[in-house]
């Protein structure tokens, strides 16, 4: 089977989902060492900032109701990425960091993520099944 450009797309997207796992390792001493949060305040951190991983349905319903421009993935996927590339960049600029900032921050990048890996895996289903390559995809 050759090799499609579509793979490219995929491969990037589910290596940035992998990745953001290694960003995530320093997050539980920042919370503990510089913001000075207990165990539970840390969970419930992590907990409120992994909530739009929860919206996934939805932002599969949006994308597919309400095309942006006159795609219904691509323009999302475009406006998505740049935010969520954006809102790691504000982390890396940051020097005074406080709840309220940071959760904003990881907020809107998983966010930004999840609306991302929905539109990948829509992209995947719609050409899988153009192609009937929807298992060589996966």
């Amino acid at each position: 089977m050759p090799f499609e450009r579509i793979y490219l797309f995929f491969i990037a997207t589910y290596f940035a989902q992998g990745m953001i796992g290694i960003a995530y390792e320093p997050l539980s001493y920042l919370l503990k060492d510089r913001l000075h949060l207990s165990a539970g305040q840390s969970a419930n951190f992590i907990a409120f900032m992994t909530l739009p991983i929860l919206l996934k349905p939805v932002f599969g319903f949006l994308s597919d109701a309400l095309p942006l421009g006159k795609y219904r993935r691509k323009s999302y996927l475009h406006l998505f990425a740049l935010a969520t590339s954006l809102s790691w960049f504000a982390l890396a600029l940051a020097h005074n960091y406080t709840y309220a900032f940071l959760l904003f921050l990881f907020l809107a990048s998983n966010l930004c993520l999840s609306f991302c890996d929905v539109l990948c895996d829509g992209v995947m289903v719609e050409q899988g099944k153009e192609k009937e390559k929807t298992g060589y995809y996966q």
